[in-house]
């Protein structure tokens, strides 16, 4: 993003250096939330062996992504104080952000994905759980505002069909589909956005400049052929909004809205497999599950899990918490499997 207000984002840049931050790291995900101001980012590790995360969300200034909801005619941001309380934890699988207002619960969860292929974690399920709390029925939509720069220096978004997004556009209803935004210098680090059969479908995709979709209207009318600045405030500055709409929310019958992220690298999301409690066992069905039919691949992958399995178990000697008998065991079973796996490539 750039061409803020100079002073404001200087002044940004100096709050957000000293903001505490939870961090969980799986693989090659590294998800971040900050409970002060209630936004989260999502990080990619390219090389495990020495992780340098980049950010695929805007990371300068972390609020210009943000959560929406409006219920009957009036907007309710997630951001803690005001309507929203905030409580932020790490869980056995990722993270949960929980909002509670006097009328909605909502309980936001991040949950670890590895795509089919990947011998470690390089997506992540943000699950939407809303609870009613008032006796009445009530409407509720959703509006997802993801800003990422990654795309700026040259092609801003690409649609699952490989078509350019370059200037304002919406899609609704069947148009909806998944789409990516990559750094132009390396395609394989990039944001992707995949709508496939586990995630919830959604209502209206629209991709314009961030300043009109952040400060104007619920949903603004897109212009054919506008680019993505808002001169004087903002140059070539891209965001996209995703929206669930017209949700019923029933008193006290949860509801649920599935969104499936991860790097661009993935292609796809779908039939992606999702962290369970046991970050040591994961890597060792991963592991189980990679074949031999390309050497060279197979080598990489191999490496992936091996650096994986490190950074896991640096994390657990630096916890509080011991190792349990069931992790050592799980521990030597991948010892055991990767020699096994040596084995074979010395074989051929």
């Amino acid at each position: 993003m750039v061409n803020r207000h100079f002073f404001s984002f200087l002044l940004l840049v100096i709050l957000v250096s000293g903001l505490s931050a939870l961090d969980v790291n799986r693989g090659k995900i590294r998800l971040r939330i900050l409970d002060v101001n209630g936004r989260y980012s999502v990080y990619y590790a390219p090389d495990l062996s020495n992780p340098k995360y980049v950010p695929l969300f805007l990371a300068e200034d972390p609020t210009t992504s943000l959560t929406t909801l409006l219920i009957d005619g009036t907007t309710y941001p997630l951001i803690p104080g005001g309507n929203f309380k905030l409580k932020s934890e790490e869980t056995a699988t990722g993270a949960l952000m929980t909002w509670t207002s006097s009328k909605v619960e909502v309980l936001q969860s991040f949950d670890f994905l590895s795509s089919p292929g990947s011998a470690v974690t390089d997506g992540l399920r943000v699950t939407y759980s809303l609870k009613n709390l008032t006796p009445r029925n009530m409407k509720c939509s959703i509006k997802v505002l993801i800003d990422t720069n990654l795309g700026e220096g040259g092609t801003h978004f690409i649609l699952k069909d490989g078509t350019p997004v370059q200037s304002e556009l919406m899609l609704s209803g069947s148009e909806v589909g998944g789409w990516s935004s990559s750094s132009p210098s390396n395609p394989d680090i990039g944001l992707i956005f995949s709508l496939d059969t586990s995630a919830t479908p959604v209502s209206r995709l629209i991709f314009s400049n961030w300043k009109r979709l952040s400060e104007g209207d619920w949903e603004i009318t897109p212009s054919p052929g506008r680019n993505f600045s808002m001169l004087p405030y903002s140059f070539n500055d891209s965001a996209v909004a995703i929206y669930y709409n017209n949700l019923n929310l029933d008193p006290g019958d949860p509801i649920k809205v599935v969104m499936n992220l991860g790097n661009s690298g993935a292609v796809t999301l779908e039939g992606a497999k999702i962290g369970t409690d046991n970050v040591y066992s994961d890597i060792l069905d991963l592991a189980r599950s990679s074949s031999l039919e390309d050497l060279l691949v197979q080598l990489k992958k191999d490496q992936a899990v091996v650096d994986d399995l490190l950074n896991q178990i640096d994390k657990g000697l630096n916890s509080i918490e011991e190792f349990s008998s069931g992790d050592l065991e799980i521990l030597k079973a991948i010892l055991e499997e990767l020699n096994r796996r040596k084995a074979l490539y010395s074989d051929r």
